[in-house]
């Protein structure tokens, strides 16, 4: 069943004045052409007290946006396209005032286009759960450092987005995270971003396939792949900024083949409060340096991290003095480390250099 809107106003509009006790199922439609008037939610505008699944629906080629949902309540989205929807994310989410559920499962979300998100947008005091999704060719068209091209989240005190099992493939974004770009504003209770199983591939975009600012929260990334990533600035895979005390599990992550002029793989600015860096591969990537921190930066750990076949860079690490290495192998890179605030040491033992007799020096270790 197809619900066409004629291109005048969204197809679907609910506004609730008190609470549902029921949550109103939506199956197996297609809803296209909508938009218009809409300023949002071309497709669907939902909002206030909303308990609402959507099930086997089509939501395509709408103006505004995809689906507009604001407001305290849940939505759940299940085994759904939502795709070539323009001038507004695919898919939004909105509560400034009061918190909101969004869940999102086994869905496709491919070739939206809108300035903050191009896939999905979530904003305020949210709960965010996307489930076994693709996340295929959407666009930001962002003007500042709010993109992302897969999804954009920006984070209210206590907001949880969790993102499992979900592939992010050739999105882009104009400025941030081509991929994701997590934003957060601080305060009590904290955010926090968990994500396992998650692939980002060939994503291109400013800085960071993944571009994090500010965490306010504990970050958690488990079994990630970043592969042929493109960022034309700094971060090819990861860019993580931050003013302040940063909690951030790094566990299996997989950084392959991603390109950048600084930071190839992974650039992190959080000056004056120490990054740990563990259980990391970083192979095959092109830039100016593979791993790098702000010069600001101080007292980082690297641990655990495989530096492998970086060929065509001028560092495996661009680190700043004080910072430690240690139980990382490097193997076979262009060089391997530069300290960028000298005369800070740097501490490096108990590392593979690629060779049984330690790391290449012309006349001491030739």
């Amino acid at each position: 069943t197809v619900i066409d809107g004629g291109g005048i106003s969204s197809v679907i509009y609910i506004s609730l004045s008190s609470t549902q006790s029921d949550t109103t199922l939506i199956r197996g439609f297609k809803i296209q052409n909508g938009g218009g008037a809409s300023q949002n939610g071309g497709g669907l505008f939902l909002e206030n007290n909303l308990l609402l699944s959507l099930k086997y629906v089509s939501v395509v080629n709408n103006n505004s946006g995809g689906i507009y949902f604001s407001g305290i309540g849940a939505l759940t989205i299940n085994s759904s396209s939502i795709s070539y929807n323009l001038n507004a994310a695919g898919i939004t989410q909105m509560a400034t005032s009061a918190s909101s559920i969004l869940k999102i499962y086994n869905s496709d979300i491919k070739y939206n286009n809108g300035p903050h998100g191009g896939g999905i947008r979530s904003q305020g005091f949210t709960d965010l759960l996307v489930e076994s999704c693709n996340l295929i060719g959407n666009i930001s068209t962002a003007w500042d450092n709010q993109g992302g091209g897969g999804i954009y989240i920006y984070g209210y005190p206590g907001s949880q987005n969790i993102i499992n099992n979900t592939l992010f493939k050739s999105n882009q974004s104009s400025t941030t995270g081509g991929g994701i770009t997590a934003i957060y504003s601080g305060g009590s209770p904290l955010a926090e971003l968990t994500l396992n199983n998650v692939d980002f591939i060939q994503n291109v975009q400013k800085q960071g396939a993944l571009y994090i600012s500010n965490p306010a929260g504990p970050i958690e990334l488990t079994n990630i792949n970043f592969i042929e990533n493109i960022s034309s600035e700094k971060g090819g895979g990861i860019y993580i900024t931050s003013l302040s005390i940063m909690d951030i599990i790094f566990n299996k992550i997989n950084v392959h083949l991603n390109s950048s002029d600084i930071g190839s793989g992974v650039y992190i600015s959080s000056p004056n409060h120490p990054c740990n860096i563990e259980n990391i591969s970083f192979s095959q990537n092109i830039g100016g340096s593979v791993l790098e921190f702000s010069s600001y930066d101080h007292n980082h750990t690297i641990n655990h991290t495989t530096f492998s076949n970086n060929l065509n860079t001028s560092y495996a690490v661009s680190a700043t003095g004080s910072s430690t290495i240690s139980n990382s192998n490097f193997i076979n890179n262009g060089k391997s480390v530069n300290n960028i605030l000298s005369p800070n040491y740097i501490t490096a033992t108990n590392n593979y250099w690629g060779h049984s007799t330690g790391p290449y020096h012309p006349s001491q270790n030739p």
